[in-house]
């Protein structure tokens, strides 16, 4: 048995282009696409539901939600496939570190580094 070919997000998409220059957008769904591939139509999902879930991650929308939209049963299920992509939770996770440290109020920095900067010119 041949080993199977990898289906890429480019692929896909050229497909995409194909099939609406030949017979229009309306003709565009995962079993013309996945025939043209000449693979199932799994591949062809698993690549909009990675989009999909990306988009609404970049957007705001909870992690739980896209839980459940994406149908999985388990939480840690989407948690683990999508925590990478969630740099708002990030960002969220450092600005508390950054105001949740006590740094003393009479401290100017800022004069501490225009000494230093005087002592590399002079």
């Amino acid at each position: 048995m041949p080993p199977k070919a990898k289906i890429t997000k480019a692929m896909i998409l050229d497909t995409v282009l194909n099939i609406t220059k030949e017979t229009g957008f309306e003709a565009v769904n995962a079993r013309n696409i996945a025939g043209k591939l000449q693979c199932s139509t799994r591949p062809i999902f698993t690549c909009y539901e990675n989009s999909c879930a990306s988009l609404l991650l970049a957007n705001g929308v909870p992690m739980k939600q896209i839980q459940e939209w994406l149908g999985h049963s388990d939480f840690s299920t989407t948690a683990n496939i999508y925590a990478h992509l969630d740099y708002s939770s990030k960002l969220l996770s450092a600005q508390a570190m950054v105001s949740g440290m006590a740094l003393p109020e009479n401290v100017d920095f800022g004069s501490k580094w225009e000494n230093v900067a005087e002592k590399c010119r002079g």
